[in-house]
């Protein structure tokens, strides 16, 4: 297990390591573990959005946030997909995207992070 944290629905989400070795580090380099921590435990979004997620997994969820661009001077979409068939969830993937295409709210959001105050 590469991580396990709470996200802001009070579930746990884990990182297995094949996930990290055989998945995510091969096909999306671009993703940092820190950071993929940091979207599991604290998204800006959670959605359930089943038209463009395996519709033969209604259990999944995407984890959505903003971040600086690793390499240029802009921010980034960080997404993540989430299994939550069992608990603890799981990272099925992880990926860095400058578009927000194919991101749809017709399933549903789970959850939009609060405005900080101050």
């Amino acid at each position: 297990m590469i991580f396990n944290v709470t996200d802001p629905k009070g579930r746990s989400v884990l990182l297995k390591k094949g996930t990290w070795e055989h998945k995510i580090q091969i096909e999306h380099m671009e993703v940092n573990i820190d950071v993929l921590e940091r979207l599991a435990g604290n998204p800006y979004y959670i959605l359930r959005d089943l038209t463009q997620l395996d519709q033969a997994h209604p259990t999944r969820e995407e984890y959505v946030d903003l971040i600086p661009s690793p390499v240029e001077t802009s921010l980034v979409i960080i997404r993540a997909i989430i299994d939550h068939a069992t608990a603890p969830g799981e990272v099925v993937t992880a990926f860095i995207s400058s578009k927000t295409k194919g991101l749809f709210t017709q399933g549903g959001i789970v959850y939009v992070r609060p405005e900080s105050k101050g």
